[in-house]
């Protein structure tokens, strides 16, 4: 793993780099997105790709034990949103 042994010499190298590359992409080839389109594009150029990715990595670390826990939290916290909006 040479290229990440390189990436991390630099300081927030795994944040830094890819947004850098991004942005030095972005300004050479604007229309990148558009000439890509589909699922791509999307990830080029919305935040909904970026947030179903998110949202995967973040239920995938959740343990299965703690479910239970987590959506009688999320449900209360529904509930309580609901009523207090309807007063």
């Amino acid at each position: 793993m040479r290229i990440k042994a390189a990436i991390e010499k630099i300081p927030g190298g795994m944040m830094v780099v890819p947004l850098f590359i991004g942005a030095l992409i972005h300004t050479v080839f604007p229309d990148t997105a558009t000439f890509f389109g589909g699922f791509t594009g999307a990830m080029l150029t919305g935040t909904a790709s970026i947030l179903a990715v998110f949202f995967f990595c973040v239920g995938a670390t959740i343990d299965v034990k703690q479910s239970g826990y987590i959506a009688r939290k999320g449900f209360t916290l529904l509930f309580g949103k609901v009523v207090l909006r309807h007063y």
